[in-house]
């Protein structure tokens, strides 16, 4: 038994790599560990000499078990995102907008209608030095 035990482990190790074989292989790994604890038992109780050989099977078929699952779960997180793989979910980054304030534009007249920083008419452009008169300077002469 503690043979069987180990050649089912040694099975599971050679195939644990293999997509979908893989399963078959856990397969393998189980029922060698199954059988390895059986025959450890077996040994211990009857004091055989068959102890060692069964202590190999249970490391052995122990390993390929872990693998397998390793193995298992690493091969279809890959295959899932190879399926999830079309345009729908492609990353596309999105366009950046830039919002700028609107130029400043002349009217027919030769004014600014824009929202810039130039006064308005009636208003003066020269510099607030000194004391105010009270007269504009830079109003048109009226007829």
């Amino acid at each position: 038994m503690a043979l069987a035990s180990l050649i089912l482990g040694v099975i599971g190790l050679g195939l644990f790599w293999v997509p979908v074989i893989n399963y078959l292989a856990l397969a393998f790994a189980l029922a060698g560990l199954g059988l390895s604890i059986a025959a450890l038992i077996i040994a211990v109780r009857n004091g055989s000499t068959a102890k060692v050989l069964a202590i190999a099977a249970v490391i052995v078929s122990g390993l390929a078990f872990i693998l397998c699952i390793v193995a298992i779960s690493l091969w279809g997180a890959l295959f899932s995102r190879i399926g999830d793989d079309d345009n729908s979910t492609r990353y596309e980054p999105t366009p950046t907008i830039t919002v700028t304030s609107p130029a400043a534009t002349e009217n027919s007249s030769g004014t600014d209608t824009g929202s810039g920083s130039s006064p308005g008419p009636g208003t003066s452009t020269a510099p607030a030095t000194g004391t105010s008169t009270g007269t504009d300077i830079s109003a048109p002469a009226s007829d």
